[in-house]
């Protein structure tokens, strides 16, 4: 009977510890959760967001979809500055206007990405787009005077030259329809780039 007795303690003290446990854990996301709500809350924001899920659920699984959401969306809040969705508990800012996006790029202190960037890891590896840091800083360092307008002014009669045989190939397909023009953009980037003169 004593065996049984310790037991069951055991198990009392194993269901308060989880329990316990369980509310610590609650609390801490919910007060978090809480706080960025309150402090987003001035923000403008798309309407219908639900609790923990935010907008989740208005979202269209079928990617051509999607993507025409994303558009609708932008030409609807076009004129805002800048914009919150809730995607689960974690807000993300769209920002809309080159002036605002200035401000972001040219602050040292947003050279973290977010969580959201770990998805493009597996994809895309520690590159530019997804690294932080002093990693991101050298390779920023690196690749800036390969862009420089110097440099980009030489390849303009090439860049000039393939928009032109780009845009005969679109009036082409124009007349037939819809198409996806992507094979063709993405040629024409090739050309430009391998194109010596």
């Amino acid at each position: 009977m004593t065996m049984a007795l310790l037991v069951y303690t055991l198990g009392l003290i194993a269901v308060a510890v989880f329990l316990a446990l369980l509310t610590y854990v609650s609390y801490e996301l919910l007060s978090g959760y809480l706080y960025k709500w309150y402090e987003m809350k001035p923000i403008p924001g798309v309407a219908g967001a639900y609790p923990i899920i935010g907008h989740a659920l208005q979202f269209k699984a079928n990617a051509g979809d999607f993507f025409a959401q994303i558009i609708e969306g932008t030409n609807e809040f076009r004129h805002l500055p800048l914009l919150k969705i809730w995607i689960g508990p974690v807000p993300f800012i769209v920002l809309f206007h080159a002036e605002t996006i200035e401000v972001v790029l040219n602050n040292p202190k947003h050279l973290d990405k977010s969580f959201a960037y770990r998805f493009l890891y597996p994809w895309l590896g520690t590159g530019l787009l997804t690294s932080t840091g002093d990693k991101w800083r050298r390779r920023r360092r690196m690749l800036t005077p390969t862009f420089h307008f110097s440099i980009l002014t030489e390849f303009l009669e090439v860049m000039n030259e393939q928009a032109e045989v780009l845009t005969e190939k679109l009036e082409k397909q124009a007349g037939r329809g819809s198409f996806n023009c992507f094979s063709f953009v993405t040629l024409c980037a090739l050309d430009i780039i391998c194109e010596k003169h």
